[in-house]
């Protein structure tokens, strides 16, 4: 409702539509589409699906999407195999991609978090140009610590919203 919909240009009603059913897809408990399976090639899925509404939302407010900066964050933390169990569940993606993003995660030890999220944000091969404004890697590097400085939960999520 506040980082996507007000950014795409259909009739209202069909944004109300779509919403909707997007909503009710995440509450129905017999779809079972797992994340892991949703992560196939995830970077470029952001690319596609979000980055357009990210950019309009960051030109119309002139601040970083607050969930959106999250997901980028959890992104990172997917591909750099900063969670809990990454061991089992490595990133699928092409091997360029996956190279890449060993050698920015490598940066957090190196130069600390905001190096490899400048890093992260800046790769014109993930994101055909740099998206690393001051703006977007503070977002990204506080989101970034919410995500791994303690396990997520449902709560916590709210908590993100809600701040």
């Amino acid at each position: 409702e506040q980082e996507i919909i007000p950014y795409l240009s259909l009739p209202r009603e069909e944004l109300n539509e779509f919403s909707a059913e997007v909503l009710r897809r995440f509450a129905n408990p017999f779809i079972v589409h797992r994340w892991y399976d949703i992560s196939l090639n995830g970077l470029a899925k952001f690319h596609t699906r979000n980055l357009p509404r990210f950019e309009s939302a960051m030109a119309a407010t002139g601040k970083a999407p607050r969930c959106m900066s999250l997901s980028l964050a959890a992104w990172l933390a997917f591909y750099t195999g900063a969670f809990e169990g990454s061991a089992e569940l490595p990133p699928r993606d092409a091997e360029d991609v996956i190279a890449k993003m060993a050698e920015i995660g490598a940066l957090k030890e190196a130069q600390g978090v905001e190096a490899m999220v400048k890093a992260y944000l800046g790769e014109e091969s993930i994101w055909g140009k740099s998206l690393a404004s001051d703006t977007l890697v503070a977002a990204v590097s506080e989101a970034y610590a919410f995500l791994t400085n303690e396990p997520f939960t449902l709560d916590r999520l709210v908590q993100w919203i809600d701040a």
